[in-house]
């Protein structure tokens, strides 16, 4: 039987008594804004080409969400959920060189119908809320490049409400500033 040594036991119990009052420090300041960022992914999502990310595992077919396209023009439109994507046959962010870290959050993946017409093209980034209970009032949509992905946020005045990043995994030009 192995009895650690007292000073063993001592460094253990330091180090537990130090992880537990670090861990409880970082629930606690985090914890108001982590709320409203929470409830904030269950209503919104980054989309590619016609394939959205999104902490809400429970989407239907048919269920409403708005677009929030900012390509060379702001413009929002209306679409519909199609189906769960499940692997990479119409939804970039599931290649297989990008599955692994676009999967790292939880998140699930979702076909949307996206209207297009030759003047208003389905975009190829966009920023997505559900279209039910979800309040959209004074919300302000962004997205900049990183030179690896794409960071996605969405502010009310200057709080920001939600962060989502799509690592593409080929280098591109970065053009979000440094804070």
């Amino acid at each position: 039987m192995f009895l650690p040594s007292i000073n063993t036991l001592t460094r253990l119990i330091i180090a537990l008594s130090l992880s537990s009052t670090l861990l409880t420090s970082c629930v606690t300041v985090e914890a108001t804004a982590k709320s409203k960022r929470s409830e904030a992914s269950q209503h919104i999502g980054w989309m590619v080409k016609g394939c959205m990310a999104i902490h809400n595992h429970d989407l239907r077919a048919g269920d409403p969400v708005v677009i929030h396209a900012r390509d060379n023009e702001f413009r929002d439109m209306k679409g519909t959920i199609s189906s769960r994507a499940t692997d990479a046959k119409g939804c970039d962010p599931l290649l297989e060189d990008r599955k692994s870290v676009n999967l790292l959050t939880g998140a699930a993946f979702y076909h949307v119908a996206v209207p297009a017409s030759p003047t208003q093209p389905a975009p190829e980034l966009a920023i997505v809320t559900l279209d039910k209970g979800f309040s959209t009032r004074g919300l302000d949509y962004h997205y900049c490049f990183t030179s690896k992905g794409v960071n996605f946020s969405v502010v009310k005045g200057s709080d920001a409400i939600w962060q989502g990043y799509y690592f593409v995994a080929t280098q591109i030009p970065a053009t979000c500033k440094l804070l």
